[in-house]
């Protein structure tokens, strides 16, 4: 497993609730009971993994509404991996998520070690348009054991842009799409970059994601294999 191939694991669904005014109809379904389920795959297309994210609390409070995820990573032998949870905010018309939710495979690739992330906020508007450029994110993850630390890892994500509208297939349906691209750099002992081609379908989030490499080389994919709702 790599990097790139989990990197958008729970990265962006659409809501199914508005808070009071906000528009929070957009990229994150704020549903309890509500199951995403994702697979992934290599430079091959052959299965590596599979995810899935149940939404078990929904906040309401003043201005903001907040869920808390509990996501299950497997490889492709259905045997587990990780698993952990994370937390989505949408404020203001603005989802909010933490970057470190978007990488369970730091989290198997640091199991035995102490894991600490810091950084930016992965910000989506609540409606996207054709042509639009997003906030750029930048985290850092340091792993160790007590007071001693031992690696550290940089993944910034810049240059996202709204490209276009598109129709597209997966095995949880056809969906209208927009396409989303990006680039993800990340140092640890060296330093690698690669683009990010991912679709989002109203009401439902990211439906699926490619990652290739400065060859423009299809390295991962992954798609929405199950959505349920409430």
């Amino acid at each position: 497993m790599t990097i790139k191939t989990f990197l958008w694991i729970p990265c962006c669904f659409m809501a199914a609730l508005t808070l009071n005014a906000q528009d929070c109809n957009a990229y994150f379904p704020f549903q309890k009971g509500a199951l995403l389920e994702f697979a992934y795959y290599d430079a091959k297309s052959k299965l590596s993994s599979t995810s899935s994210q149940e939404i078990q609390i929904v906040d309401e409070e003043a201005n903001a509404l907040t869920a808390q995820v509990a996501m299950l990573l497997k490889d492709k032998n259905g045997k587990e991996v990780t698993n952990g949870n994370y937390q989505v905010q949408c404020k203001d018309n603005v989802l909010y998520m933490d970057m470190s939710a978007m990488m369970p495979q730091v989290t198997q690739a640091f199991s035995t070690m102490e894991i600490q992330a810091t950084g930016d906020q992965l910000q989506l508007p609540a409606r996207l348009q054709v042509g639009q450029t997003l906030p750029d994110a930048r985290m850092q993850i340091k792993a160790g054991s007590g007071s001693v630390n031992l690696m550290s890892m940089t993944i910034e994500i810049t240059d996202r842009k709204v490209e276009a509208q598109e129709r597209i297939t997966t095995p949880a349906g056809t969906f209208n799409c927009y396409r989303i691209t990006y680039m993800t750099n990340t140092k640890m002992l060296v330093s690698k970059s690669f683009k990010t081609v991912s679709w989002f379908a109203d009401n439902i989030g990211m439906v699926k994601s490619e990652s290739y490499d400065k060859k423009d080389k299809l390295e991962s994919s992954m798609e929405l294999t199950k959505f349920r709702s409430n």
